[in-house]
């Protein structure tokens, strides 16, 4: 027997979650059991809680990050960046309300063979470059990819803020 959607307001998904979580300290609990959740791993590794069924019979699942960082501003932020790059970590020191742009600038990156971001051999010279908002830009070309590195990283610190990420955290 299919389920009949109930009749009057709706909640929004925010409503909802007000509804059904509140954060104790650094510790989501679930309302209607007074206990702290028990979150998922989804298929890519994150923390998911799902939602008690709303007024329409439905339910969802949100990341516990998303939730946290949710309940702590009270806003929905495009998306949540975990400073330290460790997607377990959702200590809410660890999260931050970011943009796409700033939550890529932060992430761990596979290295290239050289172990240096935006250095590639150019003839006999090493070009360092940098994609910033979309755009990439040339830095020049240097004698050693020590020299080119050090100038992407420069610019990369000046540009990200506090998303940079320096080659050690890496």
């Amino acid at each position: 027997m299919a389920r009949r959607a109930r009749t009057g307001p709706q909640l929004t998904r925010e409503q909802q979650l007000l509804r059904d979580f509140r954060l104790d300290g650094d510790t989501v609990i679930r309302v209607s059991t007074g206990r702290e959740v028990n979150p998922k791993p989804d298929a890519h590794g994150y923390q998911h809680v799902k939602t008690a069924a709303g007024l329409d019979g439905e339910r969802f699942q949100i990341r516990l990050h998303r939730l946290k960082v949710f309940l702590r501003d009270g806003v929905m932020p495009p998306e949540v960046d975990h400073s330290d790059a460790d997607g377990g970590n959702n200590q809410g020191s660890n999260l931050r309300p970011a943009t796409r742009a700033q939550n890529a600038r932060n992430r761990k990156r596979q290295s290239n063979a050289l172990e240096y971001r935006g250095v590639r051999k150019h003839g006999r010279k090493w070009l360092a470059a940098l994609t910033i908002d979309g755009v990439v830009h040339r830095l020049g070309t240097f004698d050693t990819p020590q020299a080119a590195s050090a100038v992407v990283e420069g610019i990369a610190e000046l540009e990200h803020g506090e998303f940079y990420r320096c080659p050690a955290k890496r």
